[in-house]
C-alpha cells in the first residue's frame, strides 16, 4: 500500500480525461490486438535471451509496423487531438 502511494505521489500521471473519448474502429481494435501479440512475443524473446535487444530491435519494429503499428499510432494521435479539442470546448 505504501509503495503504491509513493508511486502515485512521486511520479505517476494519469491519462488526461479526454483520452476516454477516443474510440477505435473494429479494424483498429483487431490491429491493436495483433500488435499486442507481437509485442508480447518479442518481449518474452528479449527477456529470455532468445533475441538480443540491440541486434534484433529493428526486426521487432519492422514486424510491428508491418502489422499496422505506425498507422494505428497515427490514427490514434489524430483521434486524441480531436478528443482533446472536444473536451476543451465542452469545458469552457
Amino acid at each position: 500500500n505504501e509503495l503504491w502511494k509513493s508511486f502515485i505521489d512521486e511520479g505517476w500521471e494519469g491519462w488526461p480525461q479526454y483520452v476516454s473519448l477516443v474510440a477505435l474502429t473494429d479494424e483498429e481494435i483487431q490491429t491493436q490486438a495483433a500488435l499486442t501479440d507481437i509485442k508480447n512475443k518479442w518481449w518474452v524473446s528479449f527477456v529470455l535471451g532468445n533475441k538480443d535487444v540491440m541486434a534484433d530491435w529493428g526486426d521487432y519494429v519492422d514486424e510491428y509496423n508491418a502489422a499496422g503499428g505506425k498507422e494505428l499510432f497515427e490514427s490514434w494521435s489524430v483521434k486524441l487531438q480531436e478528443a482533446k479539442a472536444t473536451f476543451e470546448a465542452a469545458s469552457n
